[in-house]
């Protein structure tokens, strides 16, 4: 018979039957798992783990806040086990990364930021969602943490063209966005109140 591991990642499995993780229930097991991926992601989202370990200690820990300390433990392992290196190493490979580019010459932090507007303009997108995709493809191709990302832009930015790329995404936003958002908000209002002349349906 079939079973949900013969699927699994190797990586799965070697944690599985690592020492953290052998004496774990399945549940138990899974849980940790998902958490690293959520702690991995929080790390080239943002460049740090620290906030998001506290948080998901506490939630795997439940009741226990004696066990706290053990339980982080647990987590930091099984994240290593998952990817073949510690929470630190991560975040300092990341902030490494960032580091060599800015030192570089390189100008792809300029030419990620010229895409924003192009996000704006074209796909009617808010300013906050522009400069995320923008700054989580910049991040893909580099190897840095997307808040490294939208800083480098911003500053290539504004030392290209002498003003915020904030300011300058609002106001494209204001342009072409926000009457799209309007039109859309406009059309759903007069729709309710066509539902609500007519009355429920029979």
């Amino acid at each position: 018979m079939e079973t949900n591991t013969i699927d699994r990642p190797t990586a799965w499995m070697d944690a599985r039957k690592s020492e953290v993780g052998t004496p774990m229930t399945e549940a138990e097991f899974d849980e940790a798992w998902d958490i690293a991926g959520i702690l991995h992601r929080e790390i080239h989202r943002s460049g740090s783990f620290f906030r998001k370990l506290e948080a998901y200690t506490r939630t795997y820990a439940g009741r226990d806040k004696i066990n706290a300390s053990r339980e982080e433990t647990i987590l930091r392992d099984i994240y290593a086990a998952r990817y073949g290196e510690t929470l630190n190493e991560t975040r300092e490979r990341l902030l490494k990364a960032e580091e060599d580019l800015r030192q570089s010459g390189d100008n792809i932090a300029l030419k990620m930021a010229y895409t924003i507007p192009a996000l704006i303009e074209d796909n009617k997108l808010p300013f906050y969602l522009a400069p995320d995709q923008a700054a989580r493809s910049f991040a893909y191709q580099r190897g840095i943490s997307e808040s490294g990302a939208k800083k480098m832009m911003a500053e290539a930015f504004e030392q290209s063209q002498d003003r915020s790329l904030y300011e300058y995404g609002k106001e494209l936003e204001a342009k072409y966005a926000a009457p799209v958002r309007k039109a859309d908000h406009d059309a759903k209002t007069v729709e309710r109140r066509e539902r609500a002349r007519s009355g429920p349906s029979r």
